[in-house]
């Protein structure tokens, strides 16, 4: 019996030292995954992806967060121009197939995406998709659902639920993936995907790197994980096949003319 209590503690000590830099509770237990080698196409295409972070108002103290913030009524104003002017928003799976070129995008496709799943995604945002028939994706942190300012459980379950909106990881902890070891990179991928997976019985597809730091280790990490997409938050509206996990996107500004132009092409 004293070689399974020798066997019990080097295994404790293994999971241990895994754990080391990331976030130290979660609702779900880690549950293991297949992992699955993408043979990559050569299909590209022409399609904006918003980056999104705070729909509310601007606060006054807080420089970073203001520059990542749109008001209510200039993100309603954002999604009439988008509208009027022709843009059709699709979803992440229609996104997945065009790069499987099994799908054909319809014209002036767009996409929404939003970072952090900060609160005011289930009280604002939500609210303004759903009234206009936009899908978007929530790119959360799930070491932060349920803490001030941060989307609950209960919230992620609820618009998780609708037809619009998908879910995807944007890490534990939001930590730079590049600036943790590889071993803990791997299993904040992995973990956050399953813990998604879990809480919401949907499969997670796609993911946001943390801070847009990623590297050739980080997207064969991704891709081994399970995921079909990740996006970065370098400039572009250009996606390739043969880069799937290294999608650009652009910042839409925080006004209607900032749209437009971040639109317009060089």
């Amino acid at each position: 019996m004293r070689w399974l209590w020798v066997l019990f503690a080097v295994c404790l000590l293994n999971v241990q030292a895994l754990d080391v830099g990331e976030a130290k509770t979660s609702p779900r237990p880690y549950l293991p995954t297949i992992t699955h080698s993408r043979v990559l196409g050569s299909v590209s295409f022409r399609l904006p992806v918003l980056l999104y972070h705070y729909v509310r108002e601007i606060p006054d103290d807080d420089p970073l967060g203001a520059s990542l913030s749109i008001t209510p009524l200039n993100f309603r104003r954002q999604l009439n121009f988008l509208l009027e002017n022709g843009y059709t928003p699709v979803s992440i799976k229609t996104l997945v197939r065009a790069l499987d070129g099994s799908e054909t995008l319809p014209p002036r496709p767009i996409i929404l995406t939003f970072d952090d799943s900060t609160a005011d995604f289930a009280q604002t945002v939500f609210p303004l998709l759903s009234a206009y028939g936009i899908p978007a994706v929530v790119f959360v942190v799930t070491g932060f659902v349920g803490t001030p300012n941060y989307l609950s459980w209960s919230e992620i379950r609820k618009i998780s639920r609708s037809p619009l909106i998908s879910i995807g990881s944007h890490g534990l902890n939001h930590v730079s993936f590049t600036q943790l070891p590889d071993p803990i990179a791997d299993r904040q991928i992995l973990l956050s995907r399953n813990i998604l997976a879990a809480t919401t019985n949907q499969p997670i597809d796609s993911l946001a790197y943390p801070n847009g730091a990623f590297n050739q280790r980080t997207t064969t990490s991704v891709n081994q994980a399970g995921y079909d997409v990740a996006f970065t938050a370098r400039r572009g509206v250009v996606h390739a096949s043969d880069r799937r996990f290294e999608l650009p996107r652009i910042r839409p500004g925080g006004s209607v003319d900032s749209l437009d132009q971040a639109l317009t092409p060089p």
